[in-house]
């Protein structure tokens, strides 16, 4: 399926997953307070979580080889702590649908938001339609439709940009990198490089020449 031919969404909901492998693995632990601050699908189909702990109680964790401590230089009292699974009921339906499972934050309790990338309307419908079958209630909060700005831009390059944009390719640190989004995209790290490059070159003419 190429994100190329179709018209890409964002997609954010809200679930109330009491199946969450990570959370019931770090309950088993003796752990309470903690943050998933995201959710991140693998190539090979797994879940890896990213969980934001108080560095007194990662001491729980180290003899759990399933958790790798990773640590935040932007905070003294926590650490970020890995863990990957074969994902829930909710993490693999996204994933198995061939979307961009982007972000997983535990807002309470058991209820979880999940931002993801869909490309197209249809593959969202087959989302909900699993996860109401699961007997789960899934509450769409945010509905995103790419929408072409032109800017300069061919469509090829403004729905990459829009793409690399929504999966943090952008942020500081990066939480995605070239050739992963190379991978999802379905494309060549030297084709994804240049599509970048002409892209961002294109965007920057527009805006400072068009004045």
């Amino acid at each position: 399926m190429s994100y190329y031919l179709e018209t890409p969404y964002q997609v954010d909901i809200e679930v109330n997953n009491t199946r969450c492998k990570c959370s019931n693995s770090l309950k088993k632990q003796g752990i309470s307070q903690y943050q998933i601050i995201d959710v991140r699908g693998t190539d090979s189909n797994k879940a890896r979580h990213f969980i934001s702990i108080r560095k007194e109680q990662v001491e729980n964790l180290k003899s759990n080889p399933s958790f790798e401590v990773r640590r935040n230089d932007q905070s003294k009292e926590k650490d970020i702590v890995c863990y990957e699974s074969d994902g829930c009921i909710v993490c693999n339906t996204i994933i198995s649908e061939g979307s961009f499972l982007f972000s997983g934050t535990n807002l309470e309790n058991s209820e979880f938001l999940y931002s993801f990338i869909i490309p197209n309307f249809e593959v969202f419908r087959n989302i909900i339609t699993k996860l109401e079958e699961s007997g789960l209630k899934p509450k769409v909060v945010r509905m995103e439709k790419y929408n072409r700005k032109g800017m300069g831009l061919t469509d090829h390059q403004e729905k990459t940009l829009w793409i690399a944009l929504k999966l943090g390719f952008f942020e500081f640190p990066r939480k995605i990198h070239m050739k992963e989004l190379a991978d999802k995209l379905g494309v060549s790290l030297s084709t994804l490089s240049e599509t970048l490059r002409r892209g961002l070159k294109n965007m920057l003419v527009h805006h400072l020449e068009e004045r």
